[in-house]
């Protein structure tokens, strides 16, 4: 039987989520190396399939089943210690707001700088 590649299919999934790699190894405490190593490990710990789970709200006992019964247990310890993600998770949802903002008023500028452009066209 073919064995499934862990860190790839969590790779996937955290490709799919709408969170980024930088917010998750931000809120993992590890560096951008470390995770990209994990998406490459075959046989990827289910702890830490768990912990990225949790961030990017993700059920991985989908894809391993046998990680059922470990994620309910996980479940029931992280109830107490979800407060600190969550703060990660919303800090990260305001600071791709004021992005979203800050390139909002930068397409208004390029724009009327755009009009003057024009305006100074059509003047000649």
């Amino acid at each position: 039987m073919l064995e499934k590649n862990r860190g790839e299919i969590v790779e996937q999934k955290v490709r799919q989520s709408p969170m980024s790699q930088v917010a998750i190894y931000t809120a993992l405490n590890i560096s951008q190396n470390t995770l990209t190593k994990w998406f490459q490990t075959k046989d990827l710990s289910y702890d830490k399939i768990l912990q990225i789970g949790d961030l990017i709200l993700y059920d991985f006992p989908i894809d391993f089943p046998e990680l059922k019964n470990k994620y309910y247990d996980y479940k029931l310890q992280t109830i107490v210690t979800r407060e600190p993600i969550e703060e990660y998770q919303n800090k990260y949802i305001e600071l791709k707001k004021e992005m979203l903002a800050m390139f909002g008023e930068r397409d208004k500028k390029i724009e009327h700088l755009k009009q003057q452009v024009d305006n100074f066209k059509n003047r000649q």
